[in-house]
């Protein structure tokens, strides 16, 4: 399947679907043991979704970046100093949400 207008395809699919689901438990393990403490460090969630995923490496001390698609945006929680929102295509630059 070719997708013409990948924009287009993500807008409708979030739209259109419910919330992603929460971290499981083995997940949010498999983090703590293999990703550890943020320390400060950068964590980068392309393609993030609704943000779960990258509240929770703030949560663990990253200091995170995350891309969303416009459509995801309303979905997201508000960003905090950890976490700052970001829609972009890696065709244009990128600008806050």
């Amino acid at each position: 399947m070719t997708i013409e207008n990948p924009a287009a395809y993500w807008g409708e699919l979030w739209a259109s679907s419910p919330r992603y689901s929460p971290l499981t438990t083995a997940e949010t393990a498999f983090l703590g043991q293999y990703a550890g403490p943020g320390r400060g460090r950068l964590a980068l969630d392309i393609g993030c979704g609704d943000g779960t995923l990258t509240r929770h490496l703030a949560g663990l001390g990253y200091g995170d970046r995350a891309r969303l698609h416009p459509a995801a945006s309303a979905r997201a929680e508000p960003s905090t100093e950890a976490v700052r929102y970001i829609c972009a295509d890696q065709r244009r630059v990128p600008k806050a949400c």
